[in-house]
């Protein structure tokens, strides 16, 4: 028999046996470093914002990163009502100029991440979350 179909032959039997330990050391490499989630924060956060007189409305999905794995997505969402509460709060302390400029919508996102990750810490030990994202941001009214 010559060479080469016997090396080809030898190739496709080994095959399956290269493929299955490379599925085997890809899941294992998964579940050792579980990386990171994202969780939203669901239904979006809608309240009123500004002067009485002339209040102003704003819809944000808010979006949180989560390190770690299950038991840390588990942690984070057990404390959803909490960090929805104090968001809310955070959000209708809002004025119409900070919310106009993408200045103010950056300071207000980097707040928030603040404000999470101190209350995690304080529920928790641990701060669990690294970034927090406006996956939308809609403002309607307000004085100006």
């Amino acid at each position: 028999m010559p060479r080469v179909p016997l090396l080809l032959v030898m190739l496709i039997l080994a095959l399956p046996v290269l493929l299955h330990s490379s599925q085997v050391r890809a899941s294992a490499e998964a579940e050792e470093d579980p990386g990171q989630q994202y969780l939203s924060l669901e239904p979006a956060m809608v309240t009123n914002f500004g002067a009485p007189s002339r209040p102003g409305y704003l819809k944000a999905d808010i979006v949180l990163r989560v390190l770690g794995g299950s038991d840390s997505r588990e942690q984070v969402r057990h404390h959803f009502p909490l960090l929805r509460h104090h968001l809310l709060m955070l959000l209708h302390r809002q004025t119409a100029e900070e919310l106009d400029s993408s200045e103010g919508r950056k300071e207000l996102r980097q707040l928030a991440l603040a404000t999470v990750q101190q209350l995690l810490e304080e529920e928790t030990g641990a701060t669990l979350v690294d970034d927090l994202l406006f996956s939308s941001f809609i403002v309607q009214g307000g004085a100006r």
